[in-house]
């Protein structure tokens, strides 16, 4: 457990179960919309038992954290991010984002690229449209919103009881989640992402660069993170069968072992 006080405001992060040592690389997750740190249990679990400081973010208003109701774009988010580096010590990360996250992280990247030693994109789209009726149910139907994104952002398989973990429950899991999330919160994550544009971003970006998408993902498609791979210089790209939207969640030890062999090779390179 730890806190970052920022202008009068207290904004957790987890650590994967480790200290933090100051010799160490430092790898910062972005979680999704209507998300929290417990999203990424088992990716910084492992790489910070593997020789990284682990930041695994609660964004305003989401987790133990407090809100900033006035962030209302990615942009903004993404402002409030390097602040959070700033006030951590941090000069140089390596980033990882999933959906929403993956945007704040792509925009940290593209405005300063000499913050980003690293970046992994997960579950990503240069543009992530909403649609409308989703955004009035997070606000006005909580329930059938979180039904939505449950039905829609997992695949078929995890919604007919299949699970990477015997006897977890990945609708259960994912449904409580996002109840968690006050609807105001879900109803401004979904808003804020609807409006981003990555595009001026990724052509910006100067770290290596991986991207992580799903096969069977329908909030950003496969195709999508492909794009998203070819706008970005020398990104590398990596699908993951029979996977849907919910990538750390669905294939948690695929994603953990992505990422833990695409940001070794980018700290041996840079040592």
């Amino acid at each position: 457990m730890a806190w970052i006080n920022l202008d009068g405001k207290r904004f957790y992060y987890g650590t994967g179960g480790k200290g933090w040592e100051p010799e160490l690389p430092a790898v910062v997750f972005v979680h999704g919309a209507g998300g929290d740190h417990t999203v990424w249990n088992l990716q910084t679990r492992a790489l910070a038992h593997a020789g990284w400081n682990v930041m695994a973010l609660d964004c305003p208003g989401h987790g133990a954290s407090d809100d900033l109701a006035e962030l209302t774009t990615v942009e903004q988010l993404a402002d409030w991010l390097v602040a959070m580096l700033d006030a951590a010590g941090l000069e140089r990360v390596s980033l990882v984002g999933h959906s929403l996250g993956a945007g704040v992280a792509l925009t940290v990247a593209g405005q300063h690229p000499d913050r980003v030693q690293a970046l992994a994109l997960v579950g990503t789209s240069l543009t992530m449209p909403v649609n409308e009726q989703l955004l009035h149910d997070t606000l006005h139907d909580q329930p059938a919103a979180v039904d939505f994104i449950t039905g829609f952002g997992l695949d078929r398989r995890y919604q007919l009881g299949a699970s990477p973990a015997p006897g977890m429950w990945m609708v259960g899991s994912v449904r409580a989640l996002l109840l968690r999330c006050p609807p105001a919160m879900l109803h401004r994550d979904f808003k804020i992402v609807g409006g981003w544009d990555g595009a001026p971003y990724a052509a910006k970006v100067a770290a290596p660069t991986l991207v992580i998408a799903g096969e069977n993902d329908r909030m950003t498609p496969a195709k999508n993170g492909k794009a998203m791979a070819v706008a970005i210089a020398g990104a590398e790209y990596l699908q993951l069968p029979g996977i849907g939207h919910m990538l750390p969640n669905e294939a948690p030890r695929e994603v953990m072992k992505a990422l833990r062999t695409f940001l070794a090779a980018q700290c041996r390179q840079a040592a």
